[in-house]
């Protein structure tokens, strides 16, 4: 429900956001989203899974992993923010509307070492909490951005509402793990050694993290170098309307994805066959998505954002086909953890990453936004498709998702194995 809601605000609230600034002034609020994000991964280090696994498998020393999982993404978060601080005073001119901008958003870094919350409510199955924090968060600055609105804010004041949503939501997390745990927030059971071995471990996790963020958002903070705020705002309305159905197939593997681990063991043949019949789905899911986005973008997108973004539905007929490569992205990433090779995502995500970038190099000064639409389809295909043929162990799954592309021709075949799985889960 908290997703859902999530879409329906960055629908709703988006749309009235960015009429209401204009793609100049839009762009340059979601420039500045795109590099705190990119920077708040300086601070992920890795910890989830691993600080998951260690408050199941070691509950007497759950305040011990809390507490230094915390100062451990309190240390990121205080490095990430000042790293942010160097580069504002560096390409900004000081007390300029783009310098306070980057400032009070980048105050969003600091919401990410209570995350560390979420974990253990993941560990003790109460997911709940954790999106009720999420939607007191989101809500709460939903109204507060129409208000905004209504009174003729400035940008910089938007930006502080992304910050806000954030540490929020950290706030609300506090009060529910301090009446719903004996957890305590104190630094005194701060472990040395217990975090030295998560960073140890956690490493080749964290540089995956930075690689993925880098490659899914350094695409608008080039545009804002390379080209102008303008361009960002385009780019980013239709990227925005793009990237919203990236839930779906997170949702389709999640709930298949035990399953599948229980048929990797039992039946090799079968397994692979499912894995086979989701990829069909996924592609006959995004396919049929991308190709009507693609015929409705231009209308779509002056109806929704104004004359102001017409620019934007060329962005969405391009930027809408990397759907395909995320829906297969979110079944390959659940493949990587069943057959244990924790590798390829690292590879994978930074194969993407630098092909994002030198693709924004290259096609940013001839085509602009259009340039960055292409530079994202292109690098996701790359690291999540075309890359995979080079190694053995990862071609088998290139040959599925190749196979998945020509889905239409088998759609009796599909369906038919689809129900068949849908019963099985049953």
């Amino acid at each position: 429900m908290e997703k859902v809601l999530r879409i329906f605000a960055a629908l709703f609230v988006g749309i009235m956001v960015s009429r209401y600034l204009g793609p100049e002034k839009f762009g340059q609020l979601s420039y500045t989203i795109s590099l705190v994000t990119i920077l708040a991964m300086l601070c992920h280090l890795g910890l989830e899974g691993l600080t998951v696994r260690h408050f199941v498998k070691f509950p007497e020393s759950t305040q011990e992993t809390f507490s230094t999982a915390i100062l451990l993404k309190l240390f990121g978060a205080i490095f990430a923010y000042s790293v942010l601080l160097v580069f504002v005073f560096l390409t900004e001119q000081v007390n300029s509307p783009s310098f306070w901008l980057l400032i009070v958003a980048g105050l969003y870094i600091f919401a990410e070492p209570i995350l560390v919350s979420c974990f253990w409510f993941e560990s003790q199955v109460q997911g709940k909490y954790t999106a009720i924090a999420k939607t007191i968060g989101l809500l709460t600055v939903a109204i507060i951005k129409l208000g905004l609105i209504a009174a003729g804010a400035s940008v910089v004041v938007f930006g502080a509402a992304f910050a806000l949503e954030a540490l929020l939501s950290a706030v609300a997390l506090v009060i529910l793990i301090i009446k719903r745990s004996s957890l305590s927030y104190s630094a005194k059971f701060y472990n040395a050694g217990l975090a030295k071995t998560l960073m140890s471990q956690g490493w080749m996790v964290m540089f995956g993290a930075i690689f993925a963020a880098i490659y899914r958002k350094i695409d608008q903070t080039m545009l804002m170098w390379m080209d102008s705020a303008a361009e960002v705002g385009i780019y980013a309305v239709g990227a925005q309307i793009s990237e919203i159905w990236g839930f779906i197939p997170v949702a389709i593997v999640a709930s298949l994805f035990p399953s599948l681990i229980k048929m990797k063991d039992r039946d090799e043949k079968c397994y692979q066959q499912r894995l086979q019949q989701i990829f069909d789905f996924l592609a006959l899911l995004s396919m049929g998505l991308a190709i009507v986005l693609s015929v409705i973008a231009e209308p779509l997108i002056l109806l929704l954002f104004g004359e102001q973004y017409a620019g934007a539905g060329y962005v969405l007929q391009i930027h809408i086909w990397s759907c395909v490569f995320v829906f297969y992205r979110a079944l390959f990433s659940k493949w990587i953890h069943i057959e244990q090779v924790l590798m390829f995502s690292l590879i994978t995500q930074g194969i993407g990453a630098l092909a994002n970038v030198a693709l924004n190099l290259w096609l940013i000064p001839l085509y602009g936004a259009l340039g960055a639409a292409w530079a994202t389809l292109l690098s996701y295909g790359s690291a999540s498709f075309l890359c995979l043929v080079v190694h053995n162990k990862t071609r088998v799954v290139f040959w599925m998702m190749l196979k998945a592309f020509f889905v239409w021709p088998r759609l009796p075949w599909v369906a038919r194995g689809f129900y068949q799985l849908i019963r099985a889960e049953k």
